[in-house]
């Protein structure tokens, strides 16, 4: 189970040009890919994107490209700085300059030999590379955050499921007491008017019938050892955890409209909160 939270870095260096990419994730319904960098590595971009979906099925991807800078060691491109310096020295000669060049005048044409983005080799395997890598990185972290959700998601599974068994204990209980409110109302009803058992007690059976809530128990029972199952998987399940959630919500609106019970109608309040909670989780997982 992966996470859709995540961040991957990966640098490498191109005829002497240290370049670094960036990739973050957070949670999105479909596989969304942004890709930032240099002007010439446009074309790419449909190229860039591919490859991370060959990786990711969901997911807000944005990807940063560019060349490393640091304040303490400065990227430099020298073979452009001694073409300067030997341009320098040249012209010095040509017009007769007694004076060297010196490292003021070198730092006064800095844009003629330090490295930058469009003077870079296109080399679209390399970037590719670099993703790719990028990328394992950022696995790596959406793996150990889907670690940690499946544990939250596990125990907020176990405290849904003993709601539901607190439910399921009162099962028989609703429908005695239904049983009892009935006959109470019919009595009354009737006012001493003679009618036929039979006929009573199977007016009675269909409208307890109606008010059993066995077949919802039995369907959250199915959906609780799926949810197992998905929680094991090793393909993404994040869409399939949320559409279970909602079959879960329809049981417990379900239980509550035909037991008619305050005690179980207050369980499935305390239900659909874990429930809330669990589908909060979901919305974070591949």
């Amino acid at each position: 189970m992966n996470s859709m939270t995540g961040m991957g870095i990966a640098k490498a260096s191109l005829k002497g040009i240290p370049w670094v990419v960036e990739i973050k994730s957070v949670n999105h319904k479909f596989c969304d890919v942004s890709v930032k960098g240099p002007s010439f590595l446009q074309i790419f971009e449909p190229l860039f994107a591919q490859t991370v979906r060959k990786k990711i099925q969901r997911g807000k991807i944005d990807i940063w490209i560019g060349i490393e800078k640091k304040s303490s060691d400065l990227a430099i491109d020298e073979k452009s700085l001694k073409s300067y310096h030997k341009l320098l020295t040249k012209v010095a000669k040509d017009l007769n300059i007694k004076e060297k060049p010196t490292l003021t005048h070198l730092m006064m044409g800095v844009q003629y030999w330090m490295p930058r983005e469009k003077d870079a080799e296109v080399d679209a395997d390399f970037f590719v590379g670099l993703i790719e890598k990028a990328l394992v990185s950022l696995a790596k972290m959406r793996q150990h955050e889907g670690r940690a959700l499946k544990d939250v998601l596990i125990s907020r599974r176990k405290k849904l499921e003993s709601v539901v068994a607190e439910i399921n204990d009162r099962r028989q209980l609703v429908v005695d007491s239904c049983r009892q409110r009935l006959q109470k109302k019919i009595e009354e009803l009737l006012n001493g008017v003679g009618l036929d058992e039979a006929r009573l007690e199977n007016e009675i059976a269909y409208i307890l019938d109606r008010t059993d809530i066995s077949e919802e128990l039995d369907r959250l029972g199915a959906h609780f050892k799926q949810f197992d199952k998905m929680l094991q998987s090793t393909e993404p399940v994040g869409r399939s955890l949320d559409f279970l959630i909602q079959e879960f919500n329809r049981e417990l609106n379900t239980i509550t409209s035909k037991s008619q019970d305050a005690a179980a109608s207050h369980l499935v309040v305390t239900g659909k909160s874990e429930l809330e909670k669990i589908r909060e989780q979901i919305q974070n997982i591949e």
